[in-house]
């Protein structure tokens, strides 16, 4: 069973992933929090497999949360969620060591169904119709442009989960 944390400063989209994330049978959600001090402190404490994490958010945000957790917890995978999946803060996270990228105007499927919620090996990204931007590993960022091995996670794509 997947250990799942979810941290999100907006109330009502945290509230609704861990209902949502909560009723998946292999998933467990084991914790929540609103800022990326709380995502810092939390992973520390209830080491999850991964952490679903919104990129923008007042004080610490998703990218120096992530590029902290990473260099600490290589082993927890973070899926950044984001309004705009091609933004700087976006591809910032990346960079920093997030393993995909989930627009919030995509499909809930996107986080929980398919082939990659095991965490393959190859990281993914996840925007309206065609977005593709991915880091082929933890250590340096790929190319801007979607190398063969990315995957489309909004649309019908795989899953980040």
């Amino acid at each position: 069973m997947k250990r799942v944390l979810v941290i999100d400063d907006h109330v009502y989209v945290r509230e609704t992933l861990v209902a949502l994330l909560s009723n998946e049978p292999d998933l467990a959600v084991v914790g929540s929090g609103a800022d990326g001090v709380a995502a810092v402190e939390l992973v520390e404490q209830l080491e999850p497999d991964v952490l679903v994490m919104d990129v923008q958010m007042p004080g610490t945000d998703g990218v120096e949360a992530t590029r902290r957790i990473v260099r600490r917890h290589g082993q927890t995978r973070v899926v950044i969620l984001t309004a705009a999946p091609y933004g700087r803060l976006a591809l910032r996270a990346l960079d920093a060591g997030a393993h995909a990228l989930l627009a919030k105007s995509g499909r809930y499927s996107a986080l929980v169904d398919g082939e990659a919620r095991d965490f393959g090996a190859t990281p993914r990204s996840a925007g309206p119709s065609g977005a593709r931007a991915a880091r082929t590993s933890a250590a340096a960022p790929a190319p801007r442009s979607a190398p063969a091995s990315s995957t489309t996670l909004a649309n019908g794509g795989s899953s980040c989960m």
